[in-house]
């Protein structure tokens, strides 16, 4: 679910600068490849998460051990 949340003008103006040429429904934020998140892995996001988590030093005990 996507909700509207109020930005500065000054971040208005950036990502204006950053959107460039696209259209108005393209990702914004894109991964270094040039896909956008997740476009194929669904739970990309948990990779990100799982890594930090591990080099914090927790013990990985299922996806809701440490929330």
């Amino acid at each position: 679910q996507q909700v509207p949340v109020p930005i500065t003008a000054t971040l208005a103006a950036l990502l204006a600068e950053l959107k460039g040429d696209r259209p108005d429904d393209a990702p914004l934020l894109l991964k270094s490849d040039g896909s956008h998140w997740l476009e194929i892995n669904k739970s990309e996001h948990w990779n990100l998460f799982r890594a930090v988590a591990e080099r914090a030093g927790f013990v990985d005990e299922g996806p809701f051990a440490r929330l």
